[in-house]
């Protein structure tokens, strides 16, 4: 050490050495002893947090409202499907099906204006009016439907979610395809386009 430190050590202890040997001891507060206990026990700390019911109910609200969205996007998207174009026509083919619905009811909730039904082939119906016709069909998955492409391409839209193909074939005729998981539906006509869709879009 060098004579500065030698000094400090010194002067140190002599002042240490000062203290008088009779201090009365310091009894330390409740509040100070249980921090210092929480500090040095924080490991070992087995409380319990007690959430209030309004901490409870927020919790219960929000997995009530987990489980209805996760039930939500459970809801089947449309199965793949294949297209296939050939000379004069395209066929329509939903791959990979495991279960086959049957057909067993079928609900048109939109109708245009003026158009009434004039034949039933069951699960298949056709509705005119004075020069407009159209027809809507519900059919089981395993269906291979096919449609009039020969100077029409198709195009890809959506139903409700589901993907769907929208062609186009000679005379004003033009129909939609799409599955919803569970069945096929076809609609097609010489109507407008924005009618089609909106009768796609109301079929159960």
């Amino acid at each position: 050490m060098s004579v500065f430190e030698d000094a400090l050590w010194l002067s140190g202890e002599q002042w240490i050495e000062s203290f008088p040997t009779d201090l009365p001891k310091h009894k330390f507060s409740r509040k100070h002893n249980k921090v210092i206990n929480s500090i040095i026990h924080r490991d070992q700390d087995k409380t319990k947090v007690k959430l209030s019911k309004g901490t409870i109910k927020v919790i219960l609200i929000a997995a009530i409202l987990l489980a209805f969205a996760t039930t939500v996007f459970a809801i089947p998207a449309s199965r793949e499907y294949i297209i296939e174009k050939f000379f004069n026509h395209s066929s329509y083919e939903v791959k990979g099906i495991d279960k086959i619905n049957r057909v067993e009811s079928f609900e048109i909730n939109y109708i245009p204006a003026g158009f009434e039904k004039t034949e039933d082939y069951g699960y298949a119906y056709m509705y005119e009016n004075i020069d407009k016709s159209f027809v809507v069909q519900k059919c089981e998955l395993s269906t291979l439907v096919g449609f009039d492409t020969e100077n029409y391409e198709c195009e890809s839209i959506t139903i409700n979610g589901f993907d769907a193909i929208l062609y186009f074939s000679e005379n004003s005729e033009k129909g939609i395809i799409f599955n919803n998981g569970e069945y096929i539906f076809i609609i097609n006509g010489n109507i407008e386009k924005d009618e089609l869709i909106k009768i796609a879009q109301n079929l159960n």
